[in-house]
């Protein structure tokens, strides 16, 4: 791996590949980023780098280099890795976002829906990926139809509003069966 970054092809399945990329950065003692380029389903391409010291990382990949490679990428979706060093694994929980993972998560959600490209960023600590932030273009959820379908809905009238809180109360075939209160607990009761 190159500390001052490289674009690399691969082959990961989309469900392999965090943990992969996690046991690749677990014995590191500098925080490192990986960026799945993933398109359908797969991961077609990693870029990665390591931060100036052990505490902090940010992709070398920056505005201009990035739109460029989302360009020629084409991805549907990206994938943000990076590790937090433990200094002491049975101390310290370092799965934790900071707020500049937050914010940086923020940053790169508002450019990649734009191009509608959704966005997944894992914390790896120990070999673990720890999923903290996901969101997801329109062509994955296509916000609008859900949005014009609770509105229908809604404005339906009082009975089918009734029958939706009916239908909500009523326990399922397997919860007859097994007994108990079948998570019932968890619905809202009106």
């Amino acid at each position: 791996m190159k500390s001052q970054g490289e674009l690399v092809r691969c082959d990961l399945g989309y469900c392999d590949a965090p943990a992969l990329i996690a046991g690749l950065l677990k014995y590191k003692k500098h925080e490192w980023i990986v960026i799945a380029f993933i398109n359908a389903f797969h991961v077609r391409h990693l870029w990665w780098n390591k931060g100036p010291d052990g505490t902090m990382v940010w992709s070398f990949l920056r505005d201009h280099s990035l739109r460029a490679t989302i360009k020629s990428l084409k991805p549907d979706c990206i994938a943000i890795l990076h590790n937090h060093p433990n200094p002491n694994p049975s101390y310290y929980r370092m799965n934790i976002p900071s707020e500049a993972d937050l914010r940086s998560a923020g940053f790169y959600d508002g450019e990649f829906s734009k191009h509608g490209i959704s966005l997944l960023e894992f914390i790896c600590e120990r070999g673990v990926p720890h999923l903290y932030y996901a969101s997801f273009g329109d062509s994955v959820v296509p916000i609008e139809p859900i949005a014009e379908e609770i509105g229908r809905i809604n404005g339906a009238g009082l009975f089918n509003n009734y029958s939706l809180r009916k239908e909500l109360k009523r326990r399922t075939k397997a919860e007859q069966i097994a007994g108990g209160n079948g998570g019932q607990a968890a619905v809202p009761q009106f």
